[in-house]
């Protein structure tokens, strides 16, 4: 069998066929296992610092990896970004997953609780809405 790419997820073996393992873990189980992850924080929001021209989108689509993502709001030109999860749970796990992550390629995110009074309406210059999508 070969390794792929969710086996560092742990969702298993590649087959032959996907329908055999039944593709990734439902959103459900993810979060169901987000509820027991530690966090010492009660913060649901995490303030991301990327590469200065990373369009919110990008950002967005890479944050939404992680369960419970209710929004990501970027300032594109300084690369400053705010994101908010359901849970204190999914955020630090987020903060632990992505904190460190090169993306783009050469350019490490920065991921870390924002100070208090830190306010991220408005922010940035787009602000996307994410909804989790059952598979």
């Amino acid at each position: 069998m070969k390794r792929s790419f969710d086996d560092d997820l742990g969702y298993g073996f590649m087959h032959e066929n996907r329908m055999d393992r039944g593709g990734p873990p439902p959103i459900g189980d993810m979060m169901d296992m987000m509820g027991n992850y530690p966090n010492p924080s009660s913060q649901t929001r995490l303030q991301i610092v990327a590469s200065p021209g990373l369009s919110n989108a990008y950002l967005a689509r890479l944050a939404n990896l992680v369960p419970g993502l209710e929004y990501c709001d970027l300032n594109e030109q300084t690369g400053m970004a705010y994101v908010r999860y359901t849970s204190p749970q999914c955020a630090a796990y987020a903060r632990d997953k992505l904190d460190g992550f090169e993306y783009p390629i050469g350019s490490r995110l920065m991921v870390r609780y924002p100070e208090e009074g830190t306010e991220a309406r408005g922010y940035g210059s787009k602000r996307y809405v994410c909804l989790q999508v059952e598979w």
